[in-house]
């Protein structure tokens, strides 16, 4: 689980942007903690993409507004690009989420005269405008204006991959950029902003951690069934602690929230998706919930979870729910538990308890953290959300945080 949106999300928008962000100073007494190694598009290795889709005529409305999140991976310093994108909401990790959403300036959208569109921020603080070129499927970034200074950053962006729920609510674009040698994966998210709608609110009643905040409930839409699919290629051994981690967590829902998880077709020894049909689409994709076994990627631990996994999840603060999450096994760092000079998807390696219960622990993290619960600090072993590696199973307070997030609602 990475928790840390350290210095990437910093480096990422001064090097890409120019930004300066709130809590870079902090990210820079950690950079020698916080390198990721590889390239980015093994996040996306071996999808079904579709390109440049444009956007639908019915979804432009000069009259709506929409919020902006973006989720994604750099090449080197250091990590995910999961919080501290200019104009994203909450703007800040730890920010206070009710107070992010009072000062957020939402997003419209516009034609221009040669048909492309773009979708453009103004305000007090800042002018962010993307120009999205139907023609070719590039994305620039062309001017940003920051404290009244106007930086005049211009940055080109692919577009790899378009995706727009049914209600047209909500839209994503999955971007890829090179500068100077490094890939950027980004996908920029896009949801309707309705300012009448009620912010989100702490509730006292609900003492947990959760994704955004203490006391910040933010979760599942309670009639959506929670649907994940295994995608890469993967043998039974490594999907097996998917399923025990689905399976306790669903214990702890049942009742409450719908979910369960999709094998990968067909299932033996090693599995590869050769057809299209059997190919997942990439983890921008806002119809699909993914897990994901990568290869080629390395980062260090942030010290508040287990660094072979990562979980990236999108919500609606206004409505306080979650909207699309996906879960990534990073290989890499599993092979380093790994007895005896075996690869971590050989058999024998499954022979090992230590192994064995390391993909237990870590899909039981990154489920929880899909389903909206947030990290334990402290070095406490009593949720299996803390960096301490004592929780072995669920224990009473994830079983009593999850079922105050998502209270009875019937039959399933």
């Amino acid at each position: 689980m990475n928790k840390t949106y350290l210095q990437f999300a910093c480096l990422l928008m001064v090097s890409l942007l120019g930004l300066g962000l709130v809590g870079c100073d902090k990210a820079k007494k950690n950079n020698d903690k916080a390198r990721s190694d590889g390239d980015p598009m093994v996040f996306v290795n071996n999808t079904l993409m579709n390109g440049n889709m444009g956007v639908p005529s019915y979804l432009f409305n000069e009259e709506h507004k929409w919020a902006m999140d973006i989720k994604g991976f750099a090449e080197g310093p250091a990590g995910t690009l999961e919080q501290g994108f200019s104009g994203r909401v909450p703007a800040v990790q730890g920010q206070n989420p009710s107070q992010a959403l009072a000062d957020y300036e939402p997003y419209k959208m516009q034609r221009s005269q040669r048909g492309s569109w773009s979708v453009y921020q103004s305000g007090k603080a800042a002018n962010t405008r993307f120009e999205f070129d139907s023609a070719n499927g590039l994305v620039t970034l062309n001017r940003i204006i920051e404290n009244n200074v106007d930086l005049m950053v211009t940055e080109k962006f692919r577009v790899l991959h378009t995706s727009f729920t049914d209600d047209g609510k909500a839209m994503s674009f999955l971007l890829s950029s090179d500068i100077a040698g490094k890939r950027r994966l980004v996908a920029v998210y896009l949801y309707r902003w309705d300012p009448a709608t009620a912010t989100l609110t702490a509730n006292t009643d609900a003492p947990y951690n959760y994704l955004y905040g203490k006391g910040y409930k933010v979760g599942w839409e309670k009639n959506e069934y929670v649907d994940l699919r295994i995608c890469g290629s993967v043998s039974q051994d490594l999907s097996n602690p998917i399923r025990d981690a689905l399976g306790q967590w669903k214990k702890a829902l049942e009742g409450r929230l719908g979910m369960d998880v999709s094998e990968p077709l067909p299932l033996n020894q090693f599995t590869t998706y050769d057809q299209d049909s059997d190919k997942c689409r990439p983890f921008s994709d806002l119809n699909t919930k993914t897990i994901t076994y990568v290869d080629g990627w390395s980062r260090p631990s942030d010290g508040q979870g287990r660094p072979a996994g990562e979980t990236l999840t999108v919500a609606d603060l206004q409505r306080g729910q979650i909207i699309d999450g996906d879960i990534f096994i990073l290989m890499t760092e599993m092979q380093k538990i790994v007895p005896n000079g075996l690869n971590v998807r050989d058999p024998r390696a499954f022979e090992t308890w230590q192994v064995r219960q390391e993909f237990l622990l870590t899909a039981l993290g990154e489920v929880g953290e899909l389903l909206g619960l947030g990290p334990v600090n402290g070095g406490s072993d009593a949720s299996i959300m803390s960096a301490s590696k004592n929780a072995t199973d669920l224990t009473d307070y994830d079983v009593q945080a999850i079922q105050t997030l998502y209270p009875v609602k019937g039959f399933f």
